[in-house]
């Protein structure tokens, strides 16, 4: 008659070690939770901070006469792009008078994408379209955007030569390029100086 009480106690014993391990699991369970959803919020907010900062693509621009130039009036200008990561670029030509125009992607050369770690020439070879130097003349400046959206649309105007000159300014440009990037972005310009043929110093 005594095994019964003891079976009893032992019973109790069990059940009190097996809530002490479920409650433990519990506190287990909710300590890896708290972690998981810290990670989670970590990641994630390191995630908005490179959405904000955007993945940085590296751009050189020179000109088959290099850098800070004089080009002179009906001179034809080759221009070489090189990246660090494979992008689509974007490239905007600022005149004298400060119109923008889109040069590519363009009619004429609607092919954008450039692989990284080659030095491409712009326009390239078989492009219709080539930079020779027109009035209005004085500082002009080539700036080229890189973006992993190929397909971007901007406020055009119709102009000559199937270039379309734009009716936003290069901040506008910027700012709504970088918007629509999700991971990578890039900048970069080249400024160059073009005059008459006329007044070439000798």
């Amino acid at each position: 008659m005594k095994i019964q009480p003891n079976l009893s106690i032992n019973m109790l014993k069990s059940c009190a070690l097996l809530f002490r391990y479920f409650c433990g699991g519990i506190i287990l369970w909710l300590c890896l939770s708290g972690n998981i959803n810290a990670q989670e919020i970590l990641s994630q907010e390191r995630l908005n901070e490179g959405a904000a900062n955007k993945q940085t693509v590296k751009i050189e621009i020179t000109s088959h006469l290099g850098d800070q130039q004089v080009f002179v009036e009906n001179d034809l200008i080759s221009f070489f792009i090189s990246l660090d990561h494979s992008a689509y670029i974007y490239a905007f030509y600022q005149d004298a008078k400060k119109n923008i125009f889109q040069i590519l992607p363009s009619k004429a050369q609607p092919s954008h994408f450039f692989n990284a770690g080659y030095y491409m020439p712009f326009p390239a070879e078989d492009s219709v379209f080539k930079f020779q130097v027109q009035a209005p003349f004085g500082r002009e400046n080539l700036f080229i955007f890189a973006s992993d959206q190929h397909q971007i649309k901007f406020s055009e105007k119709v102009a000559a030569n199937e270039l379309m000159r734009l009716s936003i300014n290069r901040s506008e440009i910027e700012q709504h390029i970088k918007s629509v990037s999700n991971g990578l972005y890039g900048y970069a310009q080249i400024i160059i100086q073009t005059q008459m043929k006329s007044s070439r110093k000798k």
